[in-house]
């Protein structure tokens, strides 16, 4: 694996095979690998599912659809989408994200049910989780189903419900190469789970974070802790970024685990001329060399921008298991990407 990932490099023209044994954490700058489909983001303001069982719509607001669960009503309730709006191959997309709140007043927590469509012999993945009305997003492993078509239905309403009506938020759908951890800020007004330091102006609307430094400089999102998901950096071995800043500005990541010494946080920096047009760019951190990437994430901070008086828009931040090897350099070659090695360094 290290052997092709080094190749992969050189055929850039790049002499990765001695900068990554030095540096540990290497940063390619829009290198597409469609590691992420998104099936339904619920931007428009009808029902965009194809089908129903003991459901209802409800409304979309806010990039977020709600789906409702009739009192008494008995099992199933079902919501199918099929195909969903960007067609997926499950059998190549095995893991799927929903974030998705099932407010069981009933019961501490509820059962939901997911897979493709047409259902296959093996179809289905089940899920317990919280009762509530928080938005988290659970993981499906599509793996263990019968990979058929190209939709999906969830099934949030496993149970005959109590005298009160029960509701279903659902704010995306995506299907992802291996296991992934999104930071999506798709629901208007809605964190997710993340904390602000030192930002001004912070809204989420439109499918992105936007904000501005203050007086005090040192604009901090931390997205460790605080009802954040943990992170198992043995598993997301890369964190892939897509924002854009002001010209002339530059992007840091500190990050901790047990083995970088905490509280010192190592850091990765992407320099001032790699978010120097002012233009949306993705960059993807590997840190499968790094020897310290391991175990919990203890803390994670993205500071999105550096100067004052600087402003920002952040589309997502996603912690991912797994990503592509590209075939040839021709592949590379089509798509743009260069490859962009940084010094790993201590917060002094």
């Amino acid at each position: 694996m290290k052997y092709m990932k080094k190749m992969k490099y050189m055929m850039l023209g790049i002499l990765a095979s001695a900068a990554v044994s030095a540096l540990g954490v290497t940063i390619q700058k829009d290198v597409d690998y469609s590691t992420t489909v998104v099936l339904e983001n619920f931007s428009g303001t009808g029902d965009p599912s194809t089908s129903m069982g003991g459901t209802t719509f409800g409304s979309i607001t806010g990039g977020a659809a709600t789906y409702n669960y009739a009192s008494n009503a008995g099992p199933e309730g079902y919501i199918t989408y099929s195909p969903t709006a960007t067609p997926f191959n499950p059998a190549r997309y095995k893991s799927m994200r929903i974030r998705m709140a099932v407010n069981r007043d009933d019961a501490a927590t509820t059962g939901v049910q997911v897979y493709p469509t047409p259902i296959g012999s093996a179809g289905i993945v089940n899920k317990t989780v919280t009762s509530g009305t928080t938005l988290k997003e659970t993981f499906f492993d599509l793996s263990t189903t019968t990979a058929n078509g190209n939709g999906t239905r969830i099934d949030p309403f496993n149970y005959t419900n109590d005298g009160t009506a029960d509701n279903f938020q659902i704010d995306y759908i995506m299907a992802d190469l291996g296991r992934t951890i999104g930071f999506e800020f798709d629901h208007d007004g809605d964190l997710n789970q993340t904390a602000q330091v030192n930002l001004s102006n912070v809204t989420v609307q439109n499918g992105f974070l936007s904000g501005g430094t203050t007086a005090n400089g040192d604009a901090q999102i931390n997205l460790v802790g605080g009802g954040a998901p943990t992170i198992d950096a043995g598993i997301y071995k890369y964190v892939e970024i897509r924002l854009k800043g002001d010209p002339g500005d530059k992007i840091d990541l500190f990050w901790n685990t047990a083995a970088t010494g905490s509280p010192t946080p190592a850091k990765v920096a992407v320099e001032s001329v790699e978010n120097s047009d002012g233009n949306y760019h993705t960059y993807l951190l590997d840190f499968s060399d790094e020897a310290k990437w391991t175990g919990n994430l203890t803390s994670l901070r993205l500071d999105p921008v550096n100067t004052l008086n600087a402003t920002f828009e952040l589309d997502y931040v996603r912690f991912m298991e797994t990503i592509p090897e590209p075939a040839t350099l021709g592949l590379l070659a089509s798509i743009g990407g260069f490859v962009l090695f940084i010094r790993r360094r201590l917060m002094m």
